[in-house]
């Protein structure tokens, strides 16, 4: 997996973040506010649902929700399997950044 995978994740949540309000986010509602595709943001939240980094409810109503807990570095190690991001300083700096805490209008 990619970087930029990483990168449109990291978006994405604070998208999430940003507007969940303890409620379930459509990818719709996402998409509008990333400028991803629907398609690409099911294979993003997939990947962060096996991860345990987000939550799915199905049906009506349904969307995804996330835990204001998550870090870029989270999300690095679900995306990023070789390479210089996964190095022991790098993750431990990423893991100190929270998604939520990213200023808003972050883009990547």
């Amino acid at each position: 997996m990619s970087m930029k995978k990483a990168s449109a994740a990291v978006v994405a949540l604070h998208q999430l973040l940003a507007i969940q309000s303890g409620e379930p986010v459509p990818l719709e509602r996402l998409k509008e506010s990333t400028n991803l595709s629907t398609s690409y943001l099911e294979l993003l939240f997939a990947s962060l649902r096996r991860a345990g980094l987000v939550i799915s409810t199905r049906g009506p109503g349904g969307g995804y929700i996330a835990q204001e807990e998550i870090t870029v570095g989270d999300v690095v190690s679900v995306f990023v399997t070789k390479g210089f991001m996964l190095t022991m300083p790098v993750l431990t700096a990423l893991n100190g950044v929270r998604i939520a805490d990213l200023p808003e209008g972050f883009s990547w």
